[in-house]
Formats: structure tokens, C-alpha cells, sequence
């Protein structure tokens, strides 16, 4: 009799351990533990064949989330080229990162100030293959940045958007990103181990609330997600990574209010550093902040219906905020 109860108390804990495990792969919760499971591969890449300094593109930076990458990574130790649909917003931005990190290059791509967010041009995508070629490029970080619509009540509405606005949109947050990385593959390829990080960061202005910013984020994650199986089919040591940002403390907000932060919303500098500390967990797309992977694996429990409605009353809320802001 004690014998059986021990082999049916063994039965009990295995079919628990079995329904934990489970529960775990169904929800993707392992998750969790892998991008602890390693440590930072961001230390790989500062590190190049021939001693010289390595070199990181940033496209997107005249916003919070642009520039907190560039100083984090200039902090590590690269030298940055600074890309930015307003041009005159780089050549400040270079006079202060030159101030505050006077042993780093800092060099504003030559983009057409009428269209910087156009590389249509062979001949444009061509030259700066031939710049990326006297540099060793190590890291190329993309940041999703539209731009602010002139009627902040239109944010939600599809047909209120101009086919101009639309198509600038496509230009900057699909178009742009697809010939970017065209032009730096080869680059990044050449000088690997090397890293791509595509950032979704949906605490960017008033403007990424509104009915494209999903499709946006849609085909970038697609595309990093294709362009990773690519270079593991080449056999190419560059790790490509979709970030998946939330809500953050923008640094005039903490200028105003030190204690605006919060756990389920850092500052963005703490957000950037937590987003390089993660790569080379070996997975593709990433939720870097720990409270954030935690909300976010806690919602994969609930039913996709209560998830719609959550939603829902989200983008409500976020458009109800920013119309009283205006």
C-alpha cells in the first residue's frame, strides 16, 4: 500500500511538472528565462579586426529614443553616424554629443533636405556604400519616427489623412528601412560579428497613435524577422533584433518632474541600456525591460477578446491624453 501511494505521488508531481512545462511553451513564458539566460553579446561588437574604432549608424534621431541610443552607444565606445528626417536638428545634436564625448566621431549622413528619407537614388545608395566601406560599421539601429499630424483630432481616423501624409509615412517607417538596410548589408555582413536593431517604440509623439502605426510596426517585425533566417541561411554572424519598446519618461518630462518615472515607466536612457544589455539572448524579437516582458506575458493569458478590448480602451485613452496636452 505505501508503495503505491508513493508511485501515485510520483504520478501527481511528474503530470504537474508535465502541465507547468506546458503551460509555459503555450504561452511562451520560456521566454522569460532565455533573455536572462545569457549574457550581453553588445561588448562583441565594439571589437574589430584591425584594432580601429567601430563605427554605429543611427537613423532616427532627432527624438528621445534616437538620441538615447547614440549616447549609449558612444558611451560603449563607437563612433555614430546620425540620420534624421530634420536634417537641422543633427548638427545640434553633433555639437553636444561632441562636448560631452569628445573622443567620439560623430558624422551626419549627407541626405537631400528636401527628401532625407528618400534613398530612391542608386546613385545616393551607392555613396554611402562607398562610406560604409573606409569604416568598420558594427551596428546599425533604426528607430520608427513618424512625424506629427497638423489636426491632432484626425489621429484616429484613416480617411482624414492627406495621400501626401500617407505616403510620406510609408516612405519614412517601410520604404526607408527596406533600402537602409540594403545599403549597410553589406557593410554589416563584411564586418561581422555585427548587429541590427529595429526599434518599435510606441511612446513616440502624438502622431504614432494613429491607424498606420500598426501596420508600420507589422512589417518591420516581419522583415527583421525574414532578414534574421537570411543571414543564418548565409551562415553570416549579424544578429538582428526587433525591439519591442514601451512606455517611457521623455527627459524634458524628468526634467520637469524627477519623480515622473516608474517601474512600468523608466526613463528613456534606463530603457536604451536595458534594450543593449539583452542583445545576443539569442532571440529575435525582444521586449527588453523587464516590467514590460512581465505585463506582456501576463496579457498572453487572457483571451484574444479581452485582449481587443484592452486594446480598444487603450488607443481611447492615449487619444483622450494627447487631446487634452494640445
Amino acid at each position: 500500500m505505501l508503495g503505491f501511494l508513493v508511485y501515485l505521488g510520483l504520478f501527481i508531481v511528474l503530470r504537474g511538472i508535465y502541465r507547468f512545462v506546458r503551460t509555459l511553451y503555450k504561452y511562451d513564458l520560456l521566454y522569460s528565462l532565455n533573455i536572462y539566460r545569457r549574457t550581453s553579446r553588445i561588448f562583441d561588437y565594439t571589437e574589430t579586426r584591425d584594432g580601429s574604432v567601430p563605427w554605429a549608424f543611427v537613423a532616427n534621431v532627432g527624438d528621445d529614443l534616437g538620441r538615447a541610443f547614440v549616447e549609449e552607444l558612444a558611451y560603449l565606445g563607437f563612433n555614430i553616424f546620425l540620420h534624421d528626417a530634420l536634417p537641422h536638428r543633427i548638427d545640434e545634436l553633433i555639437i553636444a554629443l561632441r562636448r560631452k564625448y569628445p573622443f567620439r566621431g560623430f558624422v551626419g549622413l549627407d541626405m537631400p533636405p528636401t527628401c532625407p528619407m528618400n534613398l530612391e537614388s542608386e546613385e545616393l545608395r551607392e555613396s554611402i556604400r562607398g562610406v560604409m566601406q573606409r569604416v568598420t560599421l558594427k551596428v546599425f539601429v533604426n528607430v520608427i519616427a513618424l512625424q506629427p499630424k497638423a489636426d491632432a483630432d484626425k489621429l484616429a481616423v484613416l480617411d482624414a489623412y492627406s495621400i501626401r501624409e500617407q505616403l510620406n509615412d510609408i516612405d519614412r517607417c517601410m520604404t526607408f528601412p527596406t533600402l537602409m538596410l540594403a545599403t549597410l548589408a553589406p557593410a554589416l555582413k563584411a564586418n561581422a560579428p555585427s548587429l541590427i536593431l529595429n526599434v518599435e517604440a510606441p511612446e513616440h509623439p502624438v502622431a504614432q497613435i494613429g491607424p498606420l502605426d500598426g501596420p508600420y510596426m507589422t512589417y518591420l517585425r516581419a522583415l527583421t524577422i525574414n532578414l534574421s533566417r537570411e543571414m543564418k541561411v548565409l551562415g553570416k554572424e549579424v544578429e538582428v533584433v526587433d525591439l519591442k519598446l514601451g512606455q517611457f519618461t521623455r527627459k524634458k518630462d524628468m526634467e520637469e518632474d524627477a519623480k515622473c518615472r516608474s517601474l512600468f515607466r523608466p526613463g528613456v536612457d534606463t530603457l536604451v541600456r536595458s534594450a543593449l544589455m539583452r542583445v545576443g539572448c539569442g532571440e529575435t524579437i525582444m521586449v527588453p525591460h523587464t516590467p514590460h516582458a512581465l505585463l506582456a506575458w501576463l496579457t498572453k493569458l487572457l483571451p484574444e477578446s479581452v485582449r481587443e478590448w484592452m486594446r480598444v480602451k487603450l488607443l481611447e485613452n492615449r487619444i483622450r491624453r494627447n487631446l487634452k496636452s494640445e
